[in-house]
């Protein structure tokens, strides 16, 4: 059984796994056979694993699911789970990251969540409504 420490970490492993195996694919086709998107594809695939933003591990921690969904959650009950995870992490944008901006670019990037996160929350009382 894993330390509930490292069950945090899971989801960034697997995006790691992901973009390694990018990486593996693009290096097995010679430049020459590769589109310049696909070319950027593996350089940004490379980058994410070389140089990861130290906040990566904290956001997948907060905003990812830890395990699938269950087969009994409806369509309804998915979209509001997601969008209670999206209300949580604009929040802490709020909170949290915008008080260490300075007061004009803060008070203009707060307004703009506040309006994102009042289309979400209306959102999900949509959705709570439907389930």
């Amino acid at each position: 059984m894993l330390k509930p420490s490292h069950k945090s970490r899971i989801p960034a492993a697997m995006k790691s796994i992901e973009q390694a195996s990018a990486v593996l694919i693009a290096i097995s086709h010679s430049v020459e056979n590769m589109e310049p998107c696909d070319i950027s594809d593996a350089i940004d695939a490379c980058s994410g694993l070389i140089n990861p933003h130290p906040a990566e591990i904290d956001v997948e921690a907060m905003l990812s699911r830890e395990h699938a969904y269950p087969d009994s959650f409806t369509l309804a009950e998915r979209k509001a789970e997601r969008l209670t995870r999206a209300r949580l992490g604009i929040s802490h944008v709020m909170t949290e990251l915008i008080p260490l901006l300075d007061d004009d670019k803060g008070a203009e990037i707060y307004c703009w969540l506040n309006k994102v996160l009042t289309l979400v929350d209306i959102a999900i009382i949509d959705e709570e409504t439907k389930v």
